[in-house]
């Protein structure tokens, strides 16, 4: 990692001229997909939004997710707006707000939202967060991302990592060619199968 670690990738030179038509480029996403022995899971997101414009502002300096209290729970491991003269900023506690106002229904469904500080057009809003699930019925599980984005994705990875005992099936729909590495691990003394994608230098889809 580089000064107040920051991750290289984030450092990259990137402007609105060598991107004229996107208002937002993806500098870094890493997204890791754990399974525990009571199948369990985690999601991990830990993604870098470089802003070129106004409208790229707009659209990045607040983040939101919903999430089921009553199945999951959520944690943020770093949220911080970097701005382009290399001051870093972190960001402050996230709000949860009822979704569904007025009904018990929904009462454990919450929006959670994170506001990125100060955030202009040349900075670099950067989150890592990790959702981790109770085991579903039947102990089903499943994890979804995307190499193509509505902007373009300068550095990308999938990491999922399942017991060895626990079978799983993966796809690749859109980019057939696309094989990952595959390794044996071991996390917390359990051996495991992992699988790593990466992708660069994606275009956005359009």
């Amino acid at each position: 990692l580089g000064v107040d670690g920051v991750d290289p990738r984030i450092t990259v030179q990137v402007t609105d001229t060598m991107f004229p038509e996107t208002d937002s480029v993806l500098m870094m996403d890493d997204i890791k997909f754990d399974v525990y022995p009571d199948k369990s899971h985690a999601f991990e997101e830990h993604d870098a939004v470089k802003v070129l414009t106004k409208d790229g502002v707009e659209e990045n300096a607040t983040l939101i997710r919903v999430v089921d209290l009553s199945k999951s729970r959520i944690e943020v491991l770093q949220a911080r707006t970097i701005k382009a003269d290399g001051r870093v900023l972190k960001a402050g506690p996230p709000q949860l707000s009822t979704l569904a106002p007025n009904t018990d229904v929904y009462d454990s469904v919450k929006r959670f939202t994170l506001r990125f500080p100060d955030v202009e057009e040349g900075d670099v809003v950067e989150f890592h967060l990790r959702t981790v699930h109770k085991p579903k019925t039947g102990g089903h599980f499943w994890a979804t991302t995307y190499v193509q984005n509505p902007m373009p994705i300068m550095d990308s990875t999938f990491t999922v990592t399942v017991p060895e005992d626990i079978s799983f099936r993966w796809a690749t729909p859109g980019h057939p060619e696309s094989k990952p590495k595959s390794s044996s691990v071991q996390r917390d003394g359990v051996s495991c199968r992992q699988l790593h994608w990466e992708v660069r230098r994606e275009a956005a889809y359009e």
